[in-house]
């Protein structure tokens, strides 16, 4: 079978997020914590994790899946939004000219 590159990496990201909700469904919460996969780490993970463990569930048990792939690459964008935020308030505070700020 040949993946494009989108695919692998949507399938390797919800890899993770499985892992990751199993780890809850378990409560193995410590072992959520050491989790780096694409080098997002725990601060990316586990929030997402939380957020989107009711997708889980209703996929688990309906077979619903799209919302449980749909809503993290969401909320990955808005981390990307607003770490672009936060950057431009820092440069802001530091004197940065209003050109060189994203």
């Amino acid at each position: 079978m040949n993946f494009s590159f989108r695919e692998i990496d949507d399938i390797a990201f919800q890899d993770t997020l499985r892992r990751v909700h199993l780890l809850i469904e378990n409560a193995q919460y410590s072992e959520i914590w050491q989790i780096n996969d694409y080098a997002y780490g725990w601060i990316y993970w586990a929030p997402t994790a939380l957020i989107t463990y009711p997708l889980y569930i209703l996929s688990s048990h309906t077979g619903l899946d799209w919302p449980l792939i749909v809503t993290p690459r969401q909320f990955s964008l808005f981390f990307a939004i607003l770490s672009l935020f936060v950057l431009r308030k820092i440069l802001t505070k530091i004197g940065v000219s209003q050109w060189l700020l994203p």
